[in-house]
């Protein structure tokens, strides 16, 4: 069953052929207690319940008619993801069945700036005994980044598998937050964050009694310092005058241009004239044959 958080979810199981239910159990074998719902003797036992099902937990149909013993999950948390077993016990013979609930893990966002210490969220307070802690980030070779187990030999590694095992960038540099893993805390620190550290990083947590659990994804993102220094005020100051300088001339020189070519005359010359006398008798001489007519004649010149 595929459900995410804050889902309501139902888990179900059915006795075959029985109406005579005496008691039902309701199992993770990985948790301590491993008990999710107990009803015995047509009461419910809440006393040997896990703390983190406490009201939260109920049967789908009380009367458990036809055999329908149904768990019903509310507001299902990254914690509840695993395998659950039913347990039925119908005229003392005895059935089970189990149901595998995946819970989807929202990603976790983080940023950081390169030499900071970030935390990398991992906890789950329903794991109440955590026997290893794996930290991977998958585009990575090795994509372990930390791994933390009291005893190797679970891991299947000697002491050189588990120093070799880890990537070489991440050595000094991790560390859990809690080293007593209280709760389930089991988040990490990574110290010195460089930009190479940004990607996304998968924490799982293994249990004495079960497979490695997924419990969180967290993508991180270093930023680098030349996105996100600020301006030094002096270059600032420096950029205006240099802008100044170099464009100021051309401006000015600009303006001037514009001023002369604007301009147009503002008085008209007078045209001058010119007066072509008629010609004597005498400049034309004793030989002349015929007479000439010749009117005054003004010419204008325009400068």
């Amino acid at each position: 069953i595929t459900v995410y958080p804050g889902d309501t979810v139902t888990l179900p199981c059915t006795a075959p052929n029985s109406t005579n239910i005496t008691a039902v159990e309701w199992i993770r074998p990985d948790l301590e207690p491993e008990y999710v719902f107990v009803h015995q003797n047509l009461h419910f036992n809440m006393s040997q319940q896990h703390p983190s099902f406490e009201n939260r937990v109920e049967l789908k149909d009380s009367e458990m008619k036809d055999g329908d013993v149904s768990l019903i999950l509310k507001n299902v948390t990254s914690c509840d993801m695993g395998r659950y077993f039913c347990d039925i016990e119908p005229d003392s013979i005895f059935y089970w069945t189990s149901v595998f609930v995946y819970v989807h893990r929202v990603p976790i966002n983080i940023t950081a700036e390169p030499g900071e210490t970030v935390t990398l969220p991992c906890e789950c307070p329903s794991i109440t005994q955590i026997f290893a802690v794996k930290m991977v980030r998958p585009d990575l070779e090795p994509d372990v980044v930390f791994v933390y187990s009291e005893i190797y030999s679970w891991f299947m590694l000697s002491d050189d598998d588990y120093s070799n095992s880890q990537h070489i960038s991440y050595n000094n540099r991790m560390e859990l937050k809690d080293s007593e893993l209280t709760d389930g805390e089991a988040s990490l620190f990574l110290k010195n964050v460089m930009i190479n550290d940004t990607g996304t990083y998968e924490c799982y947590i293994q249990t004495m009694r079960g497979d490695f659990v997924l419990i969180s994804i967290i993508n991180l993102h270093v930023h680098s310092l030349a996105s996100t220094a600020p301006a030094h005020p002096g270059l600032s100051v420096l950029r205006i005058i240099v802008h100044l300088v170099v464009f100021c001339p051309y401006v000015i020189s600009t303006l001037l241009m514009v001023s002369l070519c604007g301009r147009r005359p503002t008085e008209r010359i007078q045209p001058i004239s010119m007066m072509t006398s008629p010609t004597s008798d005498d400049d034309n001489g004793p030989d002349t044959q015929n007479d000439y007519v010749t009117a005054d004649v003004t010419t204008e010149h325009q400068f």
